[in-house]
């Protein structure tokens, strides 16, 4: 199996989605503070998600809902880049390797957009 993703030193990314894989092209700048934008507003309403659920007694039901909120969080957000990005069919959300509902995913993305054509040694 090829690796799951691939961040190129040309600023595309590479997804192996199991059964299909895509390749997503390099934000021009606008694209970029759009997406940095969009996580920034889910991570805010996420927090607030989570001040709530610290601050109250929250039900087990609630904080379980906390946590599939953060999946959420990074998926929505990956959808959304994936759609901008790439012009193949994907998978749906719920057919994505759990993987990519990692929390840290939107920042390896947009470090890597910033960084990589100063990755390939030129």
């Amino acid at each position: 199996m090829a690796e799951p993703i691939v961040f190129n030193d040309d600023g595309t990314v590479a997804i192996d989605f199991g059964d299909t894989s895509t390749i997503l092209g390099c934000p021009k700048l606008g694209q970029y503070r759009l997406f940095r934008r969009d996580i920034d507003k889910r991570l805010a309403d996420l927090l607030e998600r989570r001040t709530n659920v610290l601050t109250q007694k929250a039900s087990l039901d609630e904080q379980q809902a906390f946590v599939d909120a953060q999946d959420v969080m990074v998926t929505g957000w990956l959808e959304t880049v994936i759609t901008e990005l790439t012009d193949s069919d994907i998978p749906e959300v719920d057919e994505w390797p759990a993987w990519l509902a990692n929390p840290k995913l939107p920042t390896k993305f947009l470090n890597h957009w910033q960084t990589a054509p100063f990755n390939s040694g030129t």
